[in-house]
């Protein structure tokens, strides 16, 4: 649990930038004016959630326990 809610955010900006990625998709499906925006903005909404998400990974290996014996 202690996990999932270091990624609650990342996901969660995930699943936004995935939805309104969807609804771009189906705007190009119709043909609609803004489907070209949506898409874009849910592409990059996307990458700054798995930006983060290796932003959290890295910091994850590079701290250590307090009482952990340094790496040699």
């Amino acid at each position: 649990m202690q996990l999932l809610r270091k990624f609650r955010w990342p996901i969660v900006i995930f699943l936004v930038g995935l939805a309104v990625k969807l609804f771009g998709a189906w705007g190009k499906i119709t043909h609609m004016a803004f489907a070209d925006t949506a898409l874009t903005i849910g592409f990059f909404t996307q990458m700054l959630a798995v930006f983060i998400t290796l932003f959290i990974i890295i910091g994850m290996l590079f701290t250590r326990t307090p009482g952990e014996p340094p790496k040699a």
